[in-house]
């Protein structure tokens, strides 16, 4: 052993994974009392920040507790808490939102709003690091061949369209481990595979240069991407290119773990990844990592825990608005999560709905249910994402809301299950009917029975690939919703 890491890894690998081990080992003391980590992350952010624009506005100088942020800070969404004071800046280090200077915006979206512009400072950074060293620690823990060669991790296309810098401040950037500190950073780089070079023209160009970094490698222990779609449709281009039945064991013999999204709308792929890996590869779920910040991270023994080093978190209860702090909640309770951090984000309403599943000592372990935000009433049915996904288990589809006549098409992409349509749209209907409702519309035939339309394989990826350009985003960071909005992808799927 050095410095708690076995010998003879690769050597890359052990210099990015002996710097996040000390790291590490502080947040498994903190899952200890994450009371007490919480109350010091809050107090570190608002006393960092007490004299912003936002911070004299708000009073920071005069909390000292949980209670007092909530009394002094109203929750809020990108509109409210965070976009009127970006629109005040002037400068990088114009101090409306932080006393860091903001290095870069970076563009995003939830399933249910049009991209946003997520503020990028150097505390931040550290926080995003913090989730990452609880990752990497825990994944040595249970993983520690993936440590034994050279990692791809995914550098998406960049924004499709470009965006002017907001106040002289860049909006997106070239490089994903621009979300680290400078030492963390150099570190990863000398580990993964490739670092993305220029700025690739189309998503053609940056799977190519991809394969090719890829299939020079013949070590390769671990891959990490945000979207199994994303996945998919790599494996889709490395299938063309080689012209013969393979699995990635069969291609990549070291190949230990790919990570990716795992919960909700995701969980549906995942048949079609474990085939495409082969036997012997893992599949980690990614934890709830966003680009407004990290609530979850993966670590063994269960579902992805609280990332309690990181940023300070509340959760609100979807159906009584009573808000919980961390050392609070409850396995078996679900809670939409309201995060602060150090980059300008103050008790901000992400819309991820959570269930508590568990403990890592006295930290909950979180796993991703769905959007909170996105639902649709065409009649007063009040169907939301969450009941949608859990109809849909077992299926790769997604509902689409129809007027004529007023209903639901569920559109599949599930080859084994051609001749079961009849049963299936049961199993569904069933399901859906435990909104009381969209029972009784169903029953007063204010809805019309649900339809099946029936996709060719592997539209759900290009779709994915449609979706992402017309919101502006990155290709590999975007999740198809399980529920669309009335007319909001109709010009993107089949006729008939």
């Amino acid at each position: 052993m050095e410095g708690g890491i076995v010998l003879g890894l690769n050597p890359a690998a052990t210099a990015w994974l002996q710097l996040q081990m000390p790291e590490h080992a502080r947040f498994r003391t903190a899952c200890a009392k994450p009371a007490n980590a919480q109350r010091d992350r809050l107090s570190i952010i608002v006393r960092a920040n007490a004299r912003t624009a936002f911070g004299r506005s708000h009073d920071f100088a005069g909390v000292r507790t949980p209670a007092d942020f909530a009394a002094r800070v109203p929750m809020g969404d990108h509109a409210s808490n965070v976009q009127p004071w970006l629109e005040r800046m002037r400068a990088p280090d114009d101090s409306k939102l932080t006393t860091e200077p903001v290095r870069f915006f970076e563009k995003t979206s939830g399933t249910s709003a049009e991209a946003k512009l997520i503020p990028f400072t150097n505390g931040l950074r550290k926080e995003i690091a913090h989730a990452v060293a609880a990752w990497m620690g825990g994944l040595y823990l249970e993983h520690p061949s993936v440590f034994a060669g050279p990692a791809y991790w995914s550098i998406s296309p960049p924004l499709m369209e470009t965006h002017p810098p907001v106040a002289g401040v860049p909006v997106g950037h070239l490089d994903d481990t621009s979300y680290f500190p400078t030492r963390s950073a150099r570190a990863l780089r000398e580990w993964l595979v490739m670092n993305q070079a220029g700025r690739p023209d189309t998503a053609d160009t940056l799977y190519g240069h991809t394969l090719d970094q890829l299939l020079a490698c013949r070590d390769l222990a671990f891959v990490s991407v945000w979207s199994p779609t994303f996945f998919l449709n790599l494996d889709h281009r490395l299938r063309e290119r080689l012209g013969h039945d393979f699995t990635w064991a069969d291609q990549w013999p070291q190949l230990a773990v790919l990570s990716c999204w795992t919960d909700a709308q995701s969980s549906q792929w995942l048949t079609a990844v474990r085939e495409r890996l082969g036997p012997g590869v893992k599949i980690q779920g990614k934890g709830l990592m966003a680009t407004e910040g990290v609530t979850s991270a993966p670590y063994p023994g269960g579902d992805p825990v609280l990332a309690v080093r990181s940023h300070f978190y509340e959760f609100r209860d979807p159906a009584t608005g009573e808000v919980r702090l961390a050392h609070e909640l409850e396995p078996g309770s679900c809670h939409e999560v309201v995060l602060t951090t150090s980059g300008g984000l103050y008790r901000y309403v992400t819309g991820d709905l959570v269930e508590v599943t568990g403990r890592l000592n006295c930290t909950p372990r979180l796993r991703f249910l769905g959007r909170a935000g996105r639902s649709v009433d065409l009649v007063g049915e009040k169907l939301s994402e969450p009941q949608v996904i859990k109809a849909l288990a077992g299926t790769r589809g997604f509902l689409v809301p129809r007027t004529g006549p007023c209903g639901y098409l569920l559109y599949l992409e599930n080859p084994n299950v051609v001749n079961q349509d009849e049963m299936l749209v049961i199993r569904v209907e069933a399901a859906l009917a435990n909104n009381p409702y969209y029972a009784q519309a169903s029953r007063l035939g204010q809805l019309a029975p649900l339809k099946i339309r029936r996709l060719p394989r592997g539209f759900s990826e290009r779709l994915a690939c449609q979706w992402a350009t017309r919101r502006g985003l990155r290709e590999g960071d975007v999740k198809l919703p399980a529920l669309f909005q009335p007319g909001e992808v109709d010009d993107l799927l089949p006729t008939s």
